[in-house]
C-alpha cells in the first residue's frame, strides 16, 4: 500500500506502510510542546490491514480532521478511531 501524506499548517510528513505516526506535545508532529495540558501523544495514524486508521488518544478533546476533499469531521475523545 502506498504511503500517505500528513499536512499540518505548512509542514508535510510522509507516513510509510509500517510506520506509526504520532502527534501531540511530543512525537513525529509536535503540536505545542509548551502546553502541559496537551497529551504527549494526542493521536496516531497507522495502517491496519488495507486501510489507514486515525486514532484519537486524547481525553477529553475531540480531534478535528479535514481530508483533502475538504469535508471536516471530528473524532470523539478517548481512544476512538476512524
Amino acid at each position: 500500500m502506498p504511503a500517505i501524506a500528513v499536512e499540518f499548517l505548512d509542514e508535510s510528513y510522509l507516513v510509510e506502510d509500517d510506520d506509526v505516526f504520532r502527534f501531540g506535545r511530543d512525537g513525529d508532529l509536535v503540536l505545542d510542546d509548551a502546553n502541559r495540558f496537551m497529551h504527549r501523544t494526542v493521536g496516531t495514524i497507522a495502517r491496519a490491514g488495507s486501510v489507514w486508521v486515525i486514532q484519537n488518544l486524547g481525553r477529553p478533546t475531540e480531534l478535528p480532521i479535514t481530508p483533502s476533499s475538504g469535508t471536516r469531521s471530528a473524532l470523539p475523545s478517548g481512544g476512538t478511531a476512524a
